[in-house]
């Protein structure tokens, strides 16, 4: 036997006692450490990203200073040298292998301008040139890009005394600044240095001789109210005087409008078919003299490019005689469509409803004429004197005919027509109808007698 107390005893005693570290515990020391490790991760990478940050600003701020330093220093050797960097240029510089990216804006400025030499008064002489310097790097992060400004005085010499400016202000439909357009000022002395219009939408020509100059507008795609793509403005300079005037000139925009037969206005319900010959006609007061232009063409669907982006849109309804327009049946006024929205650069899309009518072709007043094609002549008047021509005459694909019944839906623009089924004889006359914005809805059905 063994006896108690013995040093094996004591050993099974001291393994039965023994304590240590549980799966689980081990797992939550190693989740404790690792939060404990991403916090201090994130806060040693906050406070790089500051650092970084910090350096970047302070070289991009050198560089800025750089720009403005070397501008000076070639203004007060030949001041050419700045007017020929006028408008908006870049560079870019390299540094402890981090891009920065410096972009030069100089523009002209008088004494009592604002926002931009072409704010200015009309009194105002003295001109100077303000140069703005903005650097940016790769990655901001957050931070702001490094922003310095300057005026530079032309030296002695440069002004003259006999001599006027003149400012170009671009803006868009929204009457909002144009930048980078191009404007080109011709005058007693011939072509002046072309110039490119500020973030201000400004072109300043400085130290002209007085006279009557022409400024013209040109950018690709662009065009004014009228749709000049390169418009012209006479302006005249005079001594010790500023001559602002603008433009209007925008992106140009287009408009895809398909033609949809509409049944009832109550829904709306859709049915029938559209002539393949129909005018599209556009509304806008911006369109001189009437505020309406027509475009011919044929298909259901129109494209209509090259369109001023008017604020407003533009309100389209089908057919070009006068009674076309939903506005001949007033009062009530307000029976136009909503405007069509079509913005700068982008070419819109939308319907343009044409009211259709149920008609049924009967042979000698009782029998159904299937197979038969109608052609709607429009009712002569003041808009329409002829009955025939582009907008009088509706005229549908040999396909659309009368079904079994001898019933077919057609569409045409709002007016007055006369129904008249091709190759037939009206059995006493042929019947005519009058499309309006007023009608009742569903619009009934009409018989065509034929013989």
């Amino acid at each position: 036997m063994r006896r108690p107390g013995s040093p094996l005893q004591r050993l099974r005693k001291n393994r039965s006692g023994a304590d240590g570290f549980t799966i689980v515990e081990l797992m939550l020391a190693i989740f404790v450490l690792a939060v404990m490790m991403s916090a201090v991760a994130a806060a040693l990478g906050t406070a790089m990203r500051v650092s970084r940050g910090n350096t970047n600003r302070i070289v991009a701020a050198n560089l800025a200073s750089e720009q403005l330093d070397l501008m000076r220093e070639d203004a007060s050797q030949d001041f050419n040298t700045v007017t020929a960097l006028l408008g908006q240029s870049t560079v870019t510089r390299t540094v402890k292998n981090v891009p920065y990216t410096i972009t030069r804006d100089l523009t002209w400025v008088t004494g009592s301008a604002n926002s931009s030499p072409c704010d200015g008064s009309g009194s105002a002489t003295n001109a100077y040139v303000r140069a703005t310097i903005e650097v940016t790097w790769s990655n901001l992060s957050g931070v702001k890009p490094v922003l310095s400004q300057t005026v530079i005085a032309p030296p002695v010499g440069v002004y003259d005394p006999n001599s006027g400016n003149a400012g170009v202000k671009v803006l868009s439909a929204a009457g909002l600044p144009q930048e980078n357009i191009r404007v080109d000022l011709t005058g007693p002395g011939g072509a002046e240095p072309t110039q490119y219009t500020t973030t201000a939408g400004c072109a300043f020509f400085a130290f002209l001789a007085p006279g009557t100059y022409t400024a013209t507008v040109s950018a690709p795609g662009y065009a004014d109210l009228q749709g000049a793509v390169t418009p012209s403005k006479a302006l005249g300079v005079n001594i010790a005087v500023t001559t602002n005037f603008g433009f209007t000139y925008d992106l140009l925009g287009g408009l895809n409008a398909t033609f949809r037969p509409l049944l009832n206005k109550t829904g709306p319900v859709y049915g029938g078919t559209v002539p393949n010959n129909t005018p599209l006609t556009l509304f806008n007061s911006g369109f001189q003299p009437t505020g309406i232009k027509v475009f011919p063409g044929t298909g259901p669907t129109r494209s209509i490019p090259s369109l001023f982006p008017f604020t407003g849109g533009y309100i389209a309804w089908g057919g070009s005689c006068l009674d076309a327009d939903p506005e001949q049946f007033a009062p009530p006024s307000g029976l136009r469509p909503p405007a069509l929205p079509v913005p700068p650069g982008v070419t819109a899309t939308g319907d343009v409803a044409l009211p259709a009518k149920p008609l049924h072709v009967r042979a000698g007043g009782l029998l159904d004429l299937p197979g038969a094609h109608l052609t709607l002549y429009h009712i002569a008047d003041s808009g329409c004197p002829a009955a025939t021509g582009p907008g009088q005459t509706m005229t549908y694909d040999a396909t659309v005919v009368t079904d079994s019944t001898g019933r077919v839906t057609l569409a045409a623009p709002y007016g007055t027509w006369t129904v008249q089924v091709d190759g037939r004889s009206p059995l006493s006359a042929w019947p005519t109808i009058t499309l309006s914005p007023l009608d009742a809805q569903p619009r009934a059905e009409i018989n065509v007698d034929v013989v």
